[in-house]
């Protein structure tokens, strides 16, 4: 029943659309359409509603946006739940939903599970268009001078609504140059310029308006997007060259003083919880920040793995928790003990790569305040390593918070605190760590003879016979010899004196391992 979003389905969703008259961006045609490959956005009808479907945050975890329609929502409510329980066998999930829809829906039956919030980070900055246009007062007096430096500085600058007859080659040539940019064409980058090359090869069908802004007959930026409702136009895609300082201000203003009459507002979409971007669309002070809620289903165990993370960090809101729950918590990360159908501990086992190879970063270990002191924290640990040592993980990283939970060391073999801080390479720009300057790290060596292999070859001058004992992980034990570069195992015996393997990063020491790239996700919407 679900269709793909395609051209030939715009007419069909801009009636819905149009009705609900919504000023969310997730509800600009343009938007979805633009956005469909990477979301696996599907579309369907169902008793006057429009229903859509998405996968959340570059997983594969499903998700609808609220049912748009007039009628019995009860119906198209009911249609979701045989879909999530039939279809996709996974739990309800909302995105980007009203206060007014919640309000009509929090107590249907078929809804008594959800829990429903609010996410700050999903709020959608709207400006008024005269506000954007003018600038005008004191608290946008710095945006006034910086364009007045910029019209100084390249008076020859001009400008023009783009033409998608013969401006696309212009604006491509630009979005290459931004990407080069960059420096690196992350995952994250390669998304947006898919998202925006779509946008353009449907410029015309998709109603887009747009600007393209030169100096010295150069193209130095570009700004489209289209209408969410009749009155308020929503900003798809900016960039700009920074070696022109006040590009980006510049083609803002230029937008927004040559939109249509009708429009009185622009939205400039959500800052994703990300702080450099939060604090440049407050500075620009919203005429109104959206208030979008989310909902999910309390007997699902990502719910359980949410209340218990809050129950032990408590500083961890719910903007904080859909950014690490829906990108990194999967049934395979998912490290977790049950005392009577309760989750009582937990950690995740975040995999990675270093100049190590495989590793994996243990992340958000909690035990439930009445269960501690039990064993529980040492037993999902003991877990953790097991699976690591399965997934041919070389070694395990730690952040230790708690330096009087001494149990890392005096039965697990971890390592004590190290020198140096670990660093993490995370493209979506999730922090899995604190304070980088204190964030030092504890290890486990899980692969000994992965490990012994690296400092062999960091090493060929050495040779050595090294017995290891390791009562956690028993295919380590054994004795290894190190010469020439390389290693061999000799038995698994541990004839005569053993070293542990806590020991092994004290005596057999290598470079590197401490800069962890973790798998690459997106927190686009």
């Amino acid at each position: 029943m679900f269709r793909p979003i395609d051209l030939e389905s715009k007419k069909t969703i801009d009636r819905y659309l149009k009705q609900a008259d919504k000023q969310c961006c997730d509800y600009a045609f343009a938007n979805i359409y633009a956005w469909a490959a990477f979301y696996k956005t599907v579309w369907c009808e169902v008793d006057g509603f429009l229903i859509f479907r998405f996968y959340v945050a570059g997983s594969r975890k499903w998700a609808y946006l609220e049912p748009l329609g007039t009628g019995d929502v009860s119906k198209a409510i009911d249609f979701i739940q045989n879909d999530s329980a039939n279809e996709t066998h996974q739990p309800i999930r909302f995105f980007s939903l009203s206060q007014k829809f919640v309000e009509q829906v929090k107590n249907f039956p078929a809804l008594k599970n959800q829990r429903f919030y609010k996410n700050r980070s999903f709020g959608n900055y709207i400006y008024s268009k005269e506000k954007l246009a003018k600038l005008a007062g004191r608290k946008l007096h710095g945006k006034r001078n910086h364009i007045a430096q910029f019209e100084k500085r390249y008076p020859d600058f001009a400008w023009k609504v783009i033409d998608p007859q013969t401006d696309i080659p212009a604006i491509q040539e630009l979005l290459q140059m931004w990407i080069a940019s960059q420096g690196k064409a992350t995952t994250t980058i390669l998304q947006e310029k898919a998202m925006i090359e779509k946008s353009l090869n449907a410029y015309k069908a998709l109603g887009m308006f747009g600007i393209l802004l030169t100096v010295d007959g150069k193209n130095i930026a570009f700004a489209y997007g289209s209408l969410v409702n009749a009155n308020t136009f929503c900003l798809h895609a900016e960039k700009a060259d920074t070696r022109y300082e006040g590009a980006y201000t510049k083609i803002n203003q230029l937008l927004a003083q040559n939109l249509p009459a009708e429009i009185q507002y622009i939205n400039r979409e959500e800052d994703m919880g990300l702080e450099s971007l939060r604090k440049a669309k407050l500075s620009y002070y919203p005429d109104i920040l959206t208030e979008e809620y989310f909902s999910y289903d309390m007997r699902s165990p990502e719910a359980q793995i949410w209340k218990l993370w809050q129950t032990c960090f408590p500083e961890d809101d719910d903007e904080f928790m859909p950014n690490f729950i829906y990108p990194y918590s999967e049934d395979s990360s998912r490290i977790t003990l049950y005392q009577n159908d309760r989750l009582v501990s937990m950690l995740h086992l975040i995999e990675g790569e270093s100049s190590w190879g495989k590793i994996g970063y243990i992340y958000g270990l909690a035990t439930d305040p009445e269960f501690r002191n039990q064993g529980y924290g040492y037993k999902t640990l003991k877990k953790a390593m097991d699976q690591a040592y399965a997934q041919g993980e070389i070694a395990l990283w730690a952040i230790q918070e708690n330096r009087d939970y001494r149990i890392w060391q005096t039965k697990l073999d971890f390592s004590d605190p190290e020198t140096e801080p670990l660093v993490f390479d995370v493209e979506d720009g999730f922090d899995f760590g604190e304070n980088p300057e204190t964030d030092v790290g504890i290890c486990r060596i899980i692969d000994v003879q992965a490990y012994f292999a690296l400092y062999a070859k960091e090493h060929p001058e050495i040779r050595e016979e090294v017995s290891v004992e390791d009562k956690l992980l028993q295919g380590n034990c054994g004795t290894y010899a190190i010469q020439n570069g390389s290693v061999v195992k000799l038995s698994r015996e541990n004839p005569g004196k053993s070293i542990k393997s806590a020991e092994i990063l004290k005596n057999y020491p290598i470079s590197g391992g401490k800069l962890l790239k973790i798998a690459v996700v997106s927190r686009q919407r």
